[in-house]
């Protein structure tokens, strides 16, 4: 029988600059009341790709978190991959974006991945 190690930390956070950014989108779309959605949508050579959506209507089995004023949805199989990541705003000449930086790195060489060929 394996036990599993108790992760440390929060399941996932948003950086103070993100949750203004996304709280003014919310605001925006007149969607006061939801939350993100956060969630893993493929693995592959690139790493993890990730999906944003807005919800209102978490799922009983979703792990949520409430940061800066946001609410963030987690679903348990993404929270697997993504546990420890932080949301941020990035902003570049070409504009700003969301970005997810996530401590548990995908590595194809390390996992014996062959899918590249």
């Amino acid at each position: 029988m394996t036990t599993e190690e108790p992760r440390q930390g929060p399941a996932l956070s948003i950086s103070e600059l993100a949750a203004s950014k996304l709280a003014a989108v919310l605001q925006e779309r007149g969607l006061p009341h939801h939350g993100l959605r956060v969630f893993v949508r493929g693995i592959g050579c690139s790493g993890l790709q990730y999906g944003l959506a807005f919800d209102n209507n978490p799922d009983e089995s979703d792990i949520t978190i409430e940061s800066h004023g946001i609410k963030l949805y987690l679903d348990p199989t993404s929270s697997q991959y993504m546990w420890g990541s932080q949301i941020d705003f990035v902003e570049t000449p070409q504009g700003g974006a969301f970005s997810i930086h996530n401590p548990n790195i995908f590595d194809c060489s390390s996992s014996g991945c062959s899918g590249c060929g």
